[in-house]
């Protein structure tokens, strides 16, 4: 979780006790229910109870936020603000936020402004200093500025404002803000082309990857050109040169301007397509990884081979059509050979799929498909490259191999009374969950839940001839069903492929 990296324990209470506030229902918010919802004894719920209501006094001064009251206000303050305004509070984010915005930081003044001793700030920020050096970025010991490759120091830059302002508005200034909104709508003006579609509407991301590319240019930090990155590039000498140009870039070098200019291509295809249908620049992809013979598309394909060989059930013809997944493997494999298989992403910070990847048997496959590769071959780096790639390879192909991924599957049974739509769109929800297995409920295999409109199941189940454990989890479904009850039907879900999860690895 990104925040343990910034929270003391006390905020990561109040946040934990927040997250509750938000998503029990208003008229069930008590001391009681928030401590049995969070699982802190009642004198810790008490005591982060009151400190929200006088974090939610400064975040709504105009209004007097008591007990008597805060629950009117709770739809006024989203998770993320109230997220980000612990955030503001904490020593560790402050140093972080000036550092990455500052090219010479003033040590000094920071320590001095913030009250605290070289050894407290030192102690405070060695979880995010860490996790910066695993991803090749490092602390001058002297001037505390950041060091190391640039380009690792622009992803280790995007993912730290992307996570840390999530919901709460642009990171730098106004200026800034209007100055990567200018040149972006300048970039939209170019003919579409190879890895150039225009941004419309302009996204936070896009926004934020320009706004660092001039801070850290207007610092002195140019790139490099990039060995490895001209594998994108083959092919495609003539790629328009956009607004790094040496009239905008005047101390820029013509090398320089052209690795920057590639840079930004790149960034342009590194981020994964999340639709179900493939976009332009998925073909695209596709297409040019496909079109020559190279280490990325060698391994792409090997691994795919290795998988299908393991099926006996799945259409491979249905795998070989999901250009999404394809595409979004081209990515990972090409973004992790250029910068050399350790970078920081957002990714990083969502503990639960790095968790499920460590103990599945398609994780295992994956490796086995790894160690297997001949150390002759120069698709063999892939095998060096730590543990998070395994992760990302799991998480982009679970979907598709559903029949090597059982183990971290939950096996439901729906029980509803009638054919409906109500019945219909439960199932589609449910089949769309890649940990979710629906099976019909005379089918001989225990269910890990059911799902059920009957009123009295445990009763009536076994009179149906199914086969019923008491043990069983059961959820009972509405038969009109609304938005939130699927927002807390996920909820549950998720909860109960955590235990799975963990007693399957007992």
């Amino acid at each position: 979780m990104f925040e343990a990296s910034f929270f003391d324990r006390h905020s990561l209470i109040n946040y934990q006790l927040f997250r509750a506030m938000k998503t029990l229902p208003q008229t069930t918010i008590s001391i009681n229910a928030l401590s049995r919802t969070t699982g802190l004894s009642y004198s810790q719920t008490y005591t982060a109870f009151q400190t929200v209501l006088v974090q939610l006094n400064k975040i709504i001064p105009d209004e007097a936020v008591d007990e008597a009251n805060f629950t009117q206000f709770l739809k006024r303050v989203t998770l993320n603000q109230y997220r980000f305004a612990l955030l503001k509070d904490s020593l560790p984010f402050e140093f972080f936020d000036d550092v990455f915005k500052n090219p010479h930081p003033d040590f000094h003044r920071f320590k001095e402004n913030h009250q605290t001793s070289v050894s407290t700030l030192s102690r405070r920020i060695t979880p995010f200093r860490d996790y910066l050096a695993d991803n090749g970025v490092s602390l001058n010991s002297t001037t505390w500025a950041i060091e190391g490759d640039e380009l690792h120091i622009r992803l280790a830059m995007f993912t730290f404002f992307m996570l840390a302002y999530r919901g709460a508005g642009w990171p730098f200034s106004a200026v800034q803000e209007q100055q990567a909104k200018t040149l972006l709508a300048e970039i939209n003006q170019v003919a579409p082309t190879f890895l150039l579609v225009p941004v419309q509407p302009m996204s936070k991301e896009a926004l934020v990857i320009l706004a660092i590319q001039l801070m850290r240019i207007k610092a002195g930090h140019a790139l490099l050109r990039n060995r490895r990155m001209q594998l994108l590039f083959s092919g495609h000498d003539d790629l328009p040169d956009l607004i790094f140009t040496q009239s905008r870039f005047p101390n820029l070098s013509a090398s320089e301007l052209k690795a920057e200019k590639q840079f930004y291509y790149f960034m342009r295809m590194y981020f994964m397509t999340v639709t179900r249908q493939p976009q332009t620049l998925d073909r695209q992809i596709i297409e040019h990884f496909d079109e020559t013979d190279n280490l990325v598309n060698r391994f792409v394909f090997g691994l795919l081979s290795h998988l299908n060989d393991q099926l006996q059930e799945t259409d491979r013809q249905l795998i070989a059509e999901s250009q999404v997944m394809i595409a979004n493997l081209y990515r990972l494999s090409f973004n992790e050979y250029v910068l050399d298989g350790r970078f920081s992403q957002r990714i990083d910070f969502a503990q639960s799929p790095y968790e499920e990847a460590d103990s599945s048997q398609l994780a295992a496959e994956i490796q086995q498909y790894l160690k297997k590769i001949p150390k002759s071959m120069p698709e063999s780096i892939f095998a060096d490259f730590p543990e998070p790639f395994i992760s990302g390879l799991y998480l982009l192909v679970k979907d598709n191999y559903p029949e090597l991924n059982r183990d971290m599957q939950m096996v439901v049974n729906v029980l509803i009374e009638h054919d409906s739509f109500a019945k219909r769109d439960l199932l589609n929800f449910l089949d769309d969950l890649g940990f979710i297995r629906v099976v019909p409920p005379d089918a001989a295999v225990k269910p890990d839940l059911i799902i059920t409109s009957l009123t009295k199941p445990k009763r009536v189940i076994p009179r149906l001839g199914h086969p019923f454990d008491p043990a069983t989890p059961l959820i009972t479904w509405m038969p009109e069903p609304t938005d939130l009850d699927y927002f807390n039907l996920y909820r549950r879900l998720k909860q109960l492929q955590r235990q799975h999860g963990s007693s399957a690895q007992l």
